[in-house]
């Protein structure tokens, strides 16, 4: 299972890739067509990370992660939240690349001409 921690820094390297991605369609009209381009592959990425957070359902955290004694189920609590929330602007911010990539560039001053 995969612990909040982890977790965050996980949907810290898809904040990383997405942001990448975003630059490289600002620049050139179409991804390569590369897995690691693919904004499915992202997405499944982000599911993986929240399904085992246990964002989706109550198979979460156990408490064995938390080793703050009596407030570690809070901690995990705000710490799933938090996953969960970011996880969900992540994948707003891949919509919005989907979007973008069909419509062949972003909407940038330098695509526009």
């Amino acid at each position: 299972m995969v612990t909040n921690r982890h977790a965050e820094r996980e949907l810290a390297h898809i904040v990383s890739m997405i942001g990448q991605l975003e630059r490289l369609l600002e620049q050139e009209a179409r991804l390569p067509p590369l897995a690691v381009f693919e904004l499915a592959y992202w997405r499944a990425r982000i599911q993986c990370v929240t399904g085992s957070t246990g964002s989706t359902g109550s198979t979460g955290s156990t408490g064995s992660t938390g080793s703050t004694g009596s407030t570690g189920s809070t901690d995990t609590t705000d710490g799933t939240a938090r996953v969960t929330a970011r996880a969900s602007a992540l994948l707003a911010r891949l919509d919005a690349l989907d979007d973008a990539a069909a419509s062949g560039a972003l909407n940038s001053p330098r695509n526009s001409g």
